[in-house]
């Protein structure tokens, strides 16, 4: 069976409003996997909209650590810094988990005593016109209800500004509000011990060749500012590759199309069935042409190809339900149907 869609949100709602369908018809969620083709692309959208379905699925895909709750935080603590005082920055900032959760153990509140708190202050910043958080009168927000959830985050607000340090003195700022938050307790996701290992071996590594060259080159250490920092945080830490693969067979697996080869699963939707993701564009290499890897005993473009059909021939070979999805358009670009679709279309 395949299916289009206008775009790969489209996609994956119409491929998990499937998922629970084919629960509801009796078939065990442990029988049933998600195939994607493009693991950034598909893992964030089908991560939310589980969530929101409530529909219980393991993500054993790769993502880059700024995908994570952990990277996200750092990020908008990055742009609060950057842009300091600024309200715009510092509500995105309160409403992440990481923090509700750090303000609901400051205060001793609940979780929805926090929230409802954050969002009647987001109302008042918008019915006020309020750019700036420093224009916040005390009388602006301690009517609001649970107005004590304000004050650990005004206090912090306060003890934060923008300032040039050495890289040894950023690492003990980083290291601050891992501590402070807890940062790394959130690192696990649903996804299981393997994610929050991953995530946390990032942070020691990054960690550890910070603090190797500010030793090496102590005496000379340049002053960087936020923005300098933030950026070779986003570079070095932000950017690695963390993977989670959860509890195996613990739900509707979502994994990558190679991975599922021979897996016994009974229903298998496969996301992103466009030329160029399944299969895959061919590499290009600019030293060596495909001739010449094939002359030096390398894999060539053939071997690729060879994989890639052999993954789809034992797919349609094993699996009783295969239905395949397709969009039209990907990142504002045009698709083109897949070969494997093409096929599939001229036998019908």
């Amino acid at each position: 069976q395949i299916f289009e869609a206008l775009n790969n949100i489209g996609e994956v709602v119409a491929c998990l409003e499937s998922v629970q369908d084919t629960i509801a018809a009796g078939v065990s969620p442990a029988e049933i996997a998600v195939l994607v083709s493009d693991e950034s692309v598909y893992g964030p959208v089908i991560y939310k909209l589980a969530e929101r379905m409530n529909l219980k699925a393991n993500l054993a895909i790769t993502k880059p650590l700024s995908g994570t709750s952990c990277g996200t935080w750092l990020e908008l603590t990055g742009e609060l810094i950057r842009n300091e005082y600024e309200t715009a920055p510092f509500l995105s900032w309160l409403l992440h988990p990481v923090t509700q959760s750090w303000l609901s153990k400051k205060t001793h509140l609940t979780r929805s005593q926090v929230q409802r708190c954050l969002h009647e202050l987001h109302a008042v910043c918008a019915q006020k016109n309020v750019s700036q958080v420093s224009l916040l009168s005390p009388e602006g927000f301690t009517g609001l209800h649970g107005s004590a959830a304000l004050e650990p985050a005004f206090q912090w607000l306060r003890g934060v500004q923008a300032r040039s340090h050495t890289l040894e003195e950023w690492r003990d700022v980083l290291n601050d509000y891992v501590a402070e938050f807890e940062l790394l307790d959130h690192a696990n996701e649903g996804s299981g011990v393997s994610l929050e290992l991953a995530v946390k071996t990032a942070f020691e590594n990054f960690d550890a060749a910070i603090a190797a060259y500010s030793q090496q080159f102590k005496a000379n250490q340049k002053r960087l500012t936020t923005a300098e920092f933030w950026q070779l945080l986003r570079t070095h830490l932000l950017n690695q590759k963390v993977r989670g693969i959860g509890e195996p067979l613990a739900g509707v697996q979502v994994i990558s199309i190679p991975e599922a080869r021979l897996f016994p699963f009974h229903t298998v939707f496969i996301l992103g069935a466009s030329e160029g993701f399944f299969p895959k564009a061919l590499p290009k290499d600019e030293l060596l042409d495909d001739f010449l890897k094939r002359r030096l005993s390398l894999q060539g473009w053939q071997a690729l190809e060879a994989r890639e059909d052999l993954t789809f021939q034992l797919l349609r070979a094993r699996i009783p339900d295969l239905r395949i999805y397709f969009s039209v358009e990907r990142l504002q670009s045009t698709q083109n149907y897949s070969r494997y679709v093409e096929m599939l279309l001229a036998e019908d």
